[in-house]
């Protein structure tokens, strides 16, 4: 199979969709059985109720801050291991 940058596939027009289609085997390595589903959604969730703090006054930068720990707390809660990382 031929293999494209990112870049090249772009140009073309192409969406993430398609890229994933072309680029390889990236859904044969992944496990199947696991789901970020619960995770994410929460993970949303959060950022979606600190953003609108913003219409009383939370800066966008708080809300960012104070959901990362609830991310964190999220992830912890349900066994899984997290990190923050630095810039």
């Amino acid at each position: 199979m031929a293999r494209f940058t990112r870049r090249q596939l772009l140009g073309a027009g192409l969406g993430t969709a398609a890229m994933g289609l072309l680029t390889g085997c990236a859904t044969q390595q992944q496990n199947k059985d696991w789901s970020w589903w619960p995770v994410t959604q929460q993970s949303f969730n959060i950022l979606s109720d600190g953003f609108r703090k913003k219409a009383s006054g939370t800066s966008l930068v708080d809300s960012v801050a104070e959901a990362e720990q609830q991310i964190m707390a999220v992830f912890k809660n349900k066994g899984l291991s997290i990190r923050k990382g630095t810039a």
